[in-house]
């Protein structure tokens, strides 16, 4: 008898704005999602808004040989299930974990105020607890650009945004 779980995380990539129909569609269909979202507050309305924190992206966790590929490839909303060389790409439970505690973690207002210039401290990596200059968003959300003090000098170093928090 095999002690190897079959069941591993797959990136999914939907349609433009379909990430929650998509992970809903899965979700029915008895598949464990993960859709990584922030909530902040909208600044013109005040409303409470929920957004993807990987625009586009989503993760199922699934026996890729029991459920097979037609059974996810066809979810209304999806693109496509992320792959390379003709293989599904598919992701550590360690990492699902990870960002599942970091984005807990998240205040969702702060990091959507984020501006060049902010003060920011970073909580994790290999810049842990150095202090930067926040210097803009890259790729939507989940990345960001910041600012570090490197041998006197300002260095552009890119990091996971869940990483950084707004220093008051």
């Amino acid at each position: 008898m095999s002690n190897i779980d079959p069941l591993r995380w797959y990136a999914l990539m939907a349609k433009p704005r379909q990430e929650a129909r998509v992970a809903g569609s899965l979700a029915a269909r008895g598949l464990e999602v993960f859709l990584p979202t922030y909530s902040h507050r909208d600044r013109g309305s005040g409303r409470w808004l929920t957004r993807p924190f990987f625009p586009r992206y989503l993760f199922a966790r699934f026996d890729w040989e029991r459920t097979g590929w037609a059974a996810v490839q066809w979810t209304t909303g999806l693109s496509q299930v992320v792959g390379f060389d003709g293989r599904p790409a598919w992701l550590d439970d360690a990492l699902i974990r990870h960002w599942r505690q970091r984005l807990e973690l998240l205040d969702g207002d702060d990091f959507t105020r984020l501006k060049a210039g902010d003060r920011v401290q970073v909580q994790s990596g290999p810049f842990r607890d150095y202090e930067a200059v926040f210097d803009r968003h890259l790729n939507g959300q989940s990345r960001v650009a910041i600012l570090v003090d490197i041998l006197g000098r300002k260095t552009s170093v890119q990091v996971p945004a869940v990483d950084v928090n707004l220093v008051a």
